[in-house]
């Protein structure tokens, strides 16, 4: 992929008489964010620069909401950052719990914090053990989802 483009169309004009949808670009991903090329290390660079940087989750915010006065914080944040790291927009394997994430959206610092579930284990988890689990649980849904295609 060389570069990723996001249009839309202002339904409200589209929708009025004698009006049809005009597609405009709303931003080219390498321009917006100042990203080099789209390999995996450079989405994970964006999404730990927006994570950590107020101005560029502003940007990004703006973009992916395509609104500018639209407010999020706390929870709508957590989310947000969270979305960044799933494979899919249901899957929590990559996101621990709200609880689990402070109100910067930093899951690093409390990783250590997390617990084990299995076998009523209640062992803290490394960020190695952690980070085997949700590769674990990713691969699974992926191959259950290639089982169900058949």
């Amino acid at each position: 992929m060389l570069d990723h483009e996001t249009y839309f169309a202002n339904l409200t004009t589209a929708n009025m008489p004698g009006g049809s949808p005009k597609w405009e670009l709303l931003y080219k991903a390498k321009q917006a964010y100042g990203m080099q090329s789209l390999d995996p290390m450079s989405w994970h660079n964006l999404s730990e620069q927006i994570r950590t940087d107020q101005t560029m989750f502003d940007k990004f915010l703006r973009n992916h909401v395509r609104q500018d006065n639209y407010t999020c914080v706390g929870d709508c944040r957590r989310e947000l950052l969270c979305s960044l790291r799933r494979g899919h927009h249901n899957e929590t394997a990559l996101c621990p719990g709200p609880a689990r994430i402070n109100v910067a959206g930093n899951i690093g610092p409390t990783l250590p914090k997390l617990r084990s579930h299995r076998n009523g284990s209640n062992d803290t988890l490394t960020m190695g053990q952690f980070k085997a689990l949700a590769r674990k649980a990713l691969w699974s849904k992926i191959f259950k989802w290639i089982r169900e295609q058949r």
